[in-house]
């Protein structure tokens, strides 16, 4: 796991995240993926922004298979994306209110109605995978 810089490419067994000061979003160049680093925008209530994220994977997910998973977090922040995960065709899974730390982030998504499954945190890693199989 690393800390993402503009013009990574996606790759296998490797996790990027957002610098505090940006959200992460992604592109798509020919075949491959590639993170970009967006300052804040109005929209945002919370930077890094994972509506932005998840949005802006909806935009290149047609052709894709999908998966949004929301865990623990604070605020409201994740609603908005999981929505146009959903629309996108994707499918979206929410950490459960029984393991959740701070259940405000799962709870955003689930109020949305794009939740297709809520997970204790201990079978999500078993749901990705279920998933994975699947695609």
């Amino acid at each position: 796991m690393r800390e993402a810089e503009p013009g990574d490419a996606l790759s296998a067994g490797v996790a990027l995240v957002a610098p505090g000061s940006h959200s992460l979003l992604f592109k798509r160049e020919g075949g491959q993926l590639r993170v970009e680093l967006a300052q804040q925008d109005q929209s945002d209530r919370f930077v890094p922004s994972v509506d932005r994220m998840m949005e802006s994977v909806a935009k290149i997910g047609p052709g894709m298979e999908l998966l949004a998973v929301i865990l623990t977090g604070m605020g409201g922040d994740g609603g908005r994306g999981v929505r146009a995960v959903k629309g996108a065709g994707g499918r979206v899974i929410a950490e459960a209110p029984e393991t959740a730390v701070i259940f405000g982030m799962p709870d955003e998504a689930i109020r949305s109605g794009a939740v297709d499954e809520i997970v204790p945190l201990g079978s999500i890693a078993e749901a990705i995978a279920k998933f994975a199989r699947k695609g």
